[in-house]
């Protein structure tokens, strides 16, 4: 029984996945002038990619006069995602995190560490249960005499908005 589930997960087909968490989107080290498009592909794939991109090496100059107008305007990371659809890694548009910046709320997490997790911009809803999580778990710090030494970051103050349908951490207009 254990050499046939061996079997079974040597032979795995690594193009296939079983969860959004298997893809990632990559864009591939072809040698070319334009900027290559983005692709979904599952982890191992994309590893392989990782090595044979290592492998060739730089591709140096490869465009010629003018060509580089050509070029299409590279694809926007944030505005696409990887997904696994019916076995496959997919590409697919990124939901908007917001539409204007009541959509956004400053939150951090609640770290057991001597200096506090930094603030970051999240979607109002996903900051409400960061909140909602810290309060159920209340607060946790180690005993002042091991913190005494740390240094913590200086924290600038920040505000929550939407930029392009994502949610940013922006310096407070004074």
């Amino acid at each position: 029984m254990l050499a046939l589930i061996a079997l079974l997960v040597l032979a795995a087909d690594p193009t296939s996945c079983a969860a959004d968490a298997d893809c990632v989107l990559i864009s591939g080290c072809e040698c070319s002038c334009c900027p290559r498009p983005l692709k979904a592909v599952t982890k191992p794939e994309a590893e392989a990619v990782r090595r044979r991109c290592a492998t060739l090496g730089d591709c140096g100059d490869v465009c010629r006069a003018g060509e580089l107008a050509k070029c299409q305007a590279p694809e926007d990371p944030a505005a696409v995602k990887a997904v696994c659809r019916g076995g496959r890694c997919v590409k697919e548009p990124a939901k908007a995190e917001c539409t204007t910046d009541d959509d956004c709320a400053m939150a951090h997490d609640c770290g057991c560490e001597c200096c506090p997790s930094p603030w970051v911009a999240l979607p109002r809803d996903r900051a409400a249960r960061l909140k909602q999580k810290c309060a159920r778990l209340g607060p946790c710090r180690p005993p002042d005499d091991q913190c005494r030494e740390v240094k913590c970051p200086a924290l600038t103050e920040r505000t929550a908005s939407c930029r392009e349908g994502r949610c940013e951490a922006v310096p407070r207009k004074r």
